[in-house]
């Protein structure tokens, strides 16, 4: 080719709204550019003297990325003629006539649409770790202000990533018409595949330890809070208080909770248990005696 070719997507000019699919999508046409043996280079916000949307000229411009949506300004202008940039394997949604806007249900399976494969599907599947996150977050009634949750959050997934894993967020809040049992088994199920669980709410650690899995127990409250108390009361073997939070600490404790012995998580939730029973006990018992 006599000219390079310019690939852009929205991963290279705005990392803010760039999902996993639009990266490996890029990556599996940059693979295919290479076996072929055409240059190119992708088109960042940064790059010197060219403009991030349009780029120059003189090279053949692909721009990489799934369904696009004709109502979407930043879209239009890349689709409009003139542009210059070619869309590669993508879904042009079609403008509904009473409103002017794409239906994003109809994105990949609308009736009549010319729907062509994601590129992201071609992408290689490799074995990747991850890890479960369920902080607490910014909660005021335990002292816990916004500043200080956005620290932890940094230094958790800071940590993370440096042992290699990709942070995957569960929360513990779930719908109300999900059955409580049918929601703690899907968050079991995520934290007993996960490499590790950093948690700094006391049911994140209950459901790590009733997945099978001793977690990273951390407590973000100043002055320590009742994550505290769990650990100090059962041994947890994992465990940062609010003065030890940082991302070192949390990294050297990923790697602790990843070679703690098969049967600590049980042993720790055995007694948990023993003592959880023996407190549901004495609570029956407390309405028995009121009902005499």
């Amino acid at each position: 080719m006599t000219h390079p070719v310019l690939l852009a997507s929205w991963g290279s000019i705005d990392e803010r709204h760039v999902t996993v699919g639009d990266r490996l999508a890029m990556d599996v046409v940059r693979e295919a550019l290479r076996i072929a043996n055409i240059p190119h280079r992708v088109l960042g916000a940064g790059a010197p003297g060219v403009d991030a949307r349009h780029g120059p000229d003189s090279a053949t411009k692909v721009w990489v990325c799934g369904p696009v949506d004709r109502s979407y300004a930043p879209q239009q202008e890349i689709i409009a003629d003139g542009s210059g940039w070619l869309l590669l394997d993508t879904t042009v949604l079609r403008s509904r006539a009473d409103t002017g806007r794409a239906d994003l249900s109809f994105a990949r399976d609308g009736a009549g649409l010319e729907t062509r494969g994601d590129l992201a599907s071609l992408a290689e599947c490799a074995d990747g770790g991850f890890a479960v996150v369920t902080l607490r977050g910014a909660q005021p009634e335990y002292r816990l202000d916004p500043e200080r949750a956005e620290e932890t959050a940094r230094a958790v997934t800071a940590a993370v990533t440096r042992a290699g894993l990709v942070p995957v967020v569960v929360d513990t809040l779930v719908p109300a018409t999900v059955s409580a049992a049918r929601a703690g088994a899907g968050i079991e199920a995520a934290m007993g595949a996960a490499t590790v669980t950093v948690t700094s709410r006391l049911h994140g650690c209950i459901h790590a330890l009733r997945a099978g899995r001793v977690p990273v127990l951390i407590d973000e409250v100043p002055g320590g809070g009742k994550v505290s108390a769990l650990a100090s009361a059962f041994e947890l073997p994992v465990f940062i208080p609010v003065e030890q939070i940082s991302a070192t600490r949390i990294h050297t404790a990923i790697a602790s909770a990843m070679v703690q012995p098969d049967g600590a998580a049980p042993e720790i939730l055995h007694r948990i248990r023993r003592s959880a029973e023996m407190n549901l006990r004495r609570f029956v018992e407390c309405l028995q005696r009121a009902d005499e």
